[in-house]
């Protein structure tokens, strides 16, 4: 009994571990110490345990040929193509994220993940005010050199307990708690929501978290975060009901509260720009791509996005808040279509897998997640990324295509 407890014990500290280093590697707090390494080395760990137990069924074998095989061989031909260390030491670093998600989805469930995220998320918005009373907060901007020097998708030089930005088209300062952006912490919290979907919740709960969520809007002041949750639930619940007048009503009701929660958003934070100068960033972007060259089909690298389009901003090494303008930079014509082809098709192979066995509740929650990520993924840099978003869309299609629902721990029998 003993044993078993530690053991248990041991797997959910690992869980943890797994997760929270893995979020601060996305949105990192140390100047020097990359945790994301910590939580990879143990994901391995489990991983090879796990393998010694049970061998690959097919549908794993599918899923990682789409999301890990192919990604990595594309990587590896452009690293041999441009002579690039960098890329491929970026692209050994993203094979271990997407072996880290396959690590979690044998140990765990998504709603396990997703309460760790919703701690991580409390936990932030509880420090950040005990961080600003205390003097702790420095302010920066989006392009704040002190914020540069990018080395393999992990911000240095950041030496404050806590980033906000301070933009200039705003009216009060936008709050990153333990992440370099905004975006991404209001991101982890609509991730964090997903799990109230899988089973049932008390009302008090959800009262709780939906208090939590006003107060993560008005810090985060995140849009998009806002946009993905509303629509979240609006999917999900609109396959609940069946009557047509309620899901008018409900959909009418969404649409005002998130149209009138966006006005106030605007008003605060943007001034006279809806789009806070991704639009001017996107005409930069796109004009360091060679459009006559090699590099038009094949693309410069996998992460080179950053250094192309520091060249257009006074060398300062900013990403693009785009998926597809990313991918046309970093791996060309050609490459978008196999990157973005080889992704749909994972996609679809999971769903229609076990069409026949799913469970339909999930069925509308895996949808209604990778709709609203389609739609992120238009304004952030979302995919094919060394960030925890990675492993979490591994995850959450291995979970879907190999087992009976998002609570199951256990994948189905091997094909």
């Amino acid at each position: 009994m003993i044993m078993a407890r530690l053991r248990d014990a041991t797997l959910r500290a690992s869980l943890w571990l797994i997760i929270l280093t893995q979020i601060f590697y996305v949105l990192p707090y140390a100047e020097t110490i990359m945790f994301y390494r910590i939580g990879l080395a143990i994901a391995l760990l489990m991983l090879a345990h796990s393998l010694k137990q049970q061998m690959l069924t097919r549908t794993e074998c599918v899923v990682l040929t789409g999301l890990l095989v192919v990604p990595v061989t594309w990587f590896t031909l452009q690293a041999a193509f441009f002579a690039n260390r960098q890329i491929l030491s970026t692209t050994v670093v993203y094979a271990l994220f997407v072996l880290s998600g396959f690590a979690l989805y044998r140990y765990t469930t998504l709603d396990y993940i997703c309460r760790i995220i919703r701690v991580f998320v409390v936990i932030n918005l509880i420090l950040i005010p005990v961080w600003f009373f205390a003097g702790s907060i420095e302010y920066y901007t989006p392009t704040d050199p002190r914020l540069d020097g990018s080395v393999v998708m992990n911000w240095h030089e950041i030496y404050q307990k806590v980033v906000v930005y301070d933009e200039d088209d705003g009216l009060f300062p936008r709050s990153a708690g333990f992440t370099r952006n905004p975006n991404n912490l209001a991101f982890l919290a609509f991730i964090g929501t997903v799990g109230l979907t899988l089973t049932k919740t008390s009302r008090k709960s959800l009262v709780a978290w939906g208090i939590t969520l006003c107060i993560l809007f008005f810090m985060t002041q995140s849009r998009g975060a806002l946009l993905s949750i509303g629509l979240f639930i609006l999917c999900v619940s609109l396959g609940h009901i069946k009557s047509l007048l309620k899901k008018i009503a409900l959909t009418f009701s969404v649409v005002a509260g998130g149209s009138i929660l966006l006005f106030l958003m605007n008003a605060v934070r943007v001034g006279g720009d809806a789009s806070s100068g991704r639009t001017e960033q996107w005409r930069l972007a796109l004009r360091t791509v060679d459009y006559t060259g090699l590099k038009f089909f094949f693309g410069a690298g996998l992460n080179q996005s950053f250094e192309k389009l520091s060249g257009v901003l006074g060398g300062l090494s900013y990403g693009v808040d785009s998926t597809p303008i990313t991918l046309l930079i970093e791996h060309g014509i050609i490459g978008s279509i196999i990157l973005l082809g080889c992704f749909g098709a994972t996609i679809l192979y999971a769903y229609y897998t076990r069409s026949n066995e799913r469970n339909i509740v999930d069925a509308r929650i895996f949808i209604a997640f990778f709709v609203v990520w389609a739609i992120y993924s238009v304004f952030e840099t979302a995919l094919y990324r060394n960030t925890f978003y990675q492993t979490i869309l591994t995850f959450i299609i291995l979970t879907f295509a190999n087992r009976k629902t998002f609570t199951d721990k256990t994948p189905m029998d091997a094909d």
